[in-house]
């Protein structure tokens, strides 16, 4: 394991009157409390899917799945039985899939289904059954992601339909295939858990890896080059004891792989023991300081999401934390429960998973355009002046920022409407004509309105 370097961290409490999520799915109902974790999000044709074990979601009966259109929630329709749970999405040559549980006869089944957006119903892919040499041994699909034009599907299973493939399947639109050949070595864990393309590399993190061919070299996070399964960097390893790495989410951020874990990471490396969070650059790993369980604020990573160029961080205690590569903000509202899904639509950040009786009930919320720390990102200087200041903000997205300047009175001097596009940007204003007093610059950003006073001194 090579030498890292960690960063140094300040945390900020964010102070807000404001409500930072808002439900727009609130009062699901689940079938069975020991479910209640388990909705996830997916946006696809300008809809937002949730899945989960659920019959109804704001007072709609909808059993497994639903989509929201951003004005309300609909139900879909299923060709043959209604499964407990639509459990993960994915997005594929034009159409969206998703991976399903029943349970027929008290035994667990795993179908991947394919969306008819003409009839808004889903119905199985053909040949999509995931099954076990051993039908008493678990079986499951875990992820789905798609990866060099076809779609990988990842789980504990022998076989996909009639086709033999250990654990990890492609699907080029026609038919599966194995990823490994018959008898060459393949991806091995009691619990395999998510995929992530990054740098043109397949990762696969799961409980305690190994290779057929060496049961005894163990790691959290694994590889596919397109030939073969590798540890990147020797791997994080993880010696026998009773705590180890259990690597729940990945996202690429600012050219980084982060990889979150909900227990201990123990690694050979003395420097990387006891974190929760890893990212990997390509050529090594580094752990982040923050996300330590002897020092850290974030003891168990829930789910993780970019937006607005941070990285959003839901923890197993119910908060939240905003991550911008150097600062780790901790956002005012917490939650009670578990919330284990981020989805970005309509240029909003939402999240879903479970609450268990606190602030909010179970469903799925959404980020307020007053996101915390924004202020941060809007500054006016010098402040007081002659009449000729600065104006710096961000615009998280493209779209119309308004901006407006009036005097004590209420009196409009100045008004326009700028169409920028996301990033950072500088506008002078001089008003040295006028006398000098308060005044008031209002700007408002996608949604995001803010009125800052302005001081002109002699």
């Amino acid at each position: 394991m090579k030498t890292i370097t960690t960063l140094l961290f300040t945390l900020l409490v964010c102070f807000s009157n404001a409500q930072n999520w808002t439900a727009v799915g609130k009062e699901v109902v689940n079938f069975n409390d020991i479910f209640r974790q388990n909705i996830k999000l997916y946006q696809f044709d300008n809809k937002l899917f949730a899945g989960g074990y659920f019959r109804e979601i704001s007072g709609v009966s909808a059993h497994a799945v639903a989509y929201y259109d951003g004005w309300q929630w609909h139900a879909m329709n299923f060709e043959g039985p209604i499964p407990l749970a639509i459990k993960s999405f994915i997005s594929y040559d034009g159409k969206l899939y998703g991976f399903a549980e029943y349970v027929f006869s008290n035994i667990m089944d795993n179908f991947i289904l394919e969306l008819d957006q003409s009839t808004n119903t889903w119905r199985p892919l053909l040949g999509a059954e995931v099954s076990t040499v051993f039908q008493i041994s678990q079986k499951s699909i875990r992820d789905m992601v798609e990866y060099k034009g076809e779609l990988y599907v990842l789980g504990n299973f022998d076989f996909i339909g009639d086709v033999e493939a250990r654990n990890l399947a492609r699907w080029d639109g026609t038919q599966w295939r194995s990823v490994v050949g018959v008898g060459e070595e393949s991806l091995e864990s009691s619990f395999l858990e998510k995929m992530y393309v990054f740098q043109d590399e397949l990762y696969i993190v799961g409980t305690r890896l190994y290779l057929s061919n060496n049961p005894f070299l163990r790691s959290e996070v694994a590889k596919w080059d397109g030939k073969q399964f590798v540890f990147p960097d020797g791997g994080l390893i993880v010696p026998a004891g009773n705590f180890f790495f259990n690597p729940k989410t990945m996202v690429e951020y600012k050219g980084e792989l982060y990889i979150g874990s909900d227990v201990e990471g123990l690694t050979t490396d003395p420097l990387l023991t006891g974190y929760t969070l890893y990212k990997w650059n390509g050529e090594r790993w580094e752990s982040v300081r923050g996300f330590d369980l002897t020092n850290g604020i974030v003891k168990g990573i829930a789910a993780l999401a970019v937006f607005a160029d941070d990285l959003y961080i839901s923890s197993y205690n119910g908060e939240f934390f905003v991550f911008n590569g150097e600062e780790l903000i901790r956002l005012e509202e917490r939650f009670s429960g578990q919330m284990t899904s981020f989805e970005i639509y309509n240029n909003n950040l939402y999240c879903a998973g479970s609450n268990f009786g606190g602030l909010k009930p179970d469903g799925v919320f959404r980020l307020s355009k007053k996101i915390p720390g924004y202020t941060e990102r809007i500054s006016l200087f010098p402040n007081p002046s002659q009449g000729s200041f600065n104006l710096k903000y961000y615009q998280i997205t493209s779209g119309d920022t308004k901006i407006t300047f009036t005097d004590v009175q209420g009196k409009l001097i100045f008004k326009r409407t700028y169409e920028n596009e996301e990033g950072a940007y500088l506008k002078n204003f001089n008003f040295e004509h006028l006398p000098a007093g308060v005044y008031f610059l209002n700007i408002e950003i996608n949604g995001y309105e803010e009125t800052k006073k302005v001081l002109f001194v002699e």
